[in-house]
């Protein structure tokens, strides 16, 4: 019984570190938890390629368009959103720089959204509504 005691106390490091992080677990009560949206995963990661393919890293493409001409084409309600960046970071480290990011931050801890996607990657994108 010893043994058993010793061998989950050296695991559960492990356990808790293999856990993934989401925008909901900077999202500390009263607010919300926001739900997974599929189609805002999709512009996250279309946004992600476009900027890759693209060779840029900013809000509005070479264009001039930003998100708002994304969430058209994809038919997001353009009624209340964000968009927050990140390139060269880890999954396990993106949300670190995002909140030590006052910027990044108010938009993870907006009261008036109601749904996030994101996609990882070598440019990190979330988008919210």
């Amino acid at each position: 019984m010893k043994y058993i005691i010793y061998i989950i106390i050296f695991l559960l490091p492990v356990i808790v570190n293999a856990k993934e992080l989401t925008v909901n677990d900077f999202r500390k009560k009263p607010l919300v938890c926001l739900k997974v949206d599929k189609m805002l995963e999709q512009t996250a990661k279309y946004k992600a390629e476009e900027m890759s393919r693209l060779n840029y890293f900013a809000h509005e493409n070479p264009d001039g368009e930003g998100v708002w001409a994304i969430y058209k084409k994809f038919g997001v309600s353009l009624d209340n959103w964000g968009e927050i960046l990140a390139v060269g970071y880890s999954k396990k480290d993106v949300f670190k720089a995002w909140m030590d990011s006052p910027t990044h931050k108010s938009v993870i801890v907006d009261k008036d959204y109601r749904y996030y996607g994101c996609y990882f990657g070598e440019i990190s994108v979330c988008h919210f509504r």
